[in-house]
């Protein structure tokens, strides 16, 4: 549901983030503080500890700066694997083109 705040999302998306803010309106900090956790984390390993392969495991759903694209900013060319088991992440082309995005 982070895909909610992006460019990439659909009507059942904001609809399911819709009722979840209403019931539990803290959940919106925790999702940005999340994504913003990940990005700090890539950035250092990437920027500072050299690593250029990194694996993302349980990565769902392709969502905006994913891991790719925050470590090409640091260093191009580092490579990323997504592994999930999440079925709607398997498929589909639009998932399939975010992630092939740079």
């Amino acid at each position: 549901m982070t895909r909610f705040w992006g460019k990439d999302h659909y009507r059942a998306d904001q609809e399911a983030v819709r009722q979840l803010l209403r019931a539990a309106p803290e959940v919106r900090d925790s999702a940005v503080a999340n994504r913003a956790f990940l990005h700090r984390a890539v950035r250092f390993l990437v920027g500072e500890a050299g690593i250029r392969r990194v694996v993302d495991i349980g990565t769902g759903i392709p969502a905006a700066g994913n891991v790719h694209q925050v470590a090409g900013e640091i260093v191009p060319g580092t490579r990323v694997v997504y592994v999930t088991t999440t079925v709607a992440s398997r498929v589909g082309a639009h998932e399939r083109r975010v992630c092939q995005t740079p």
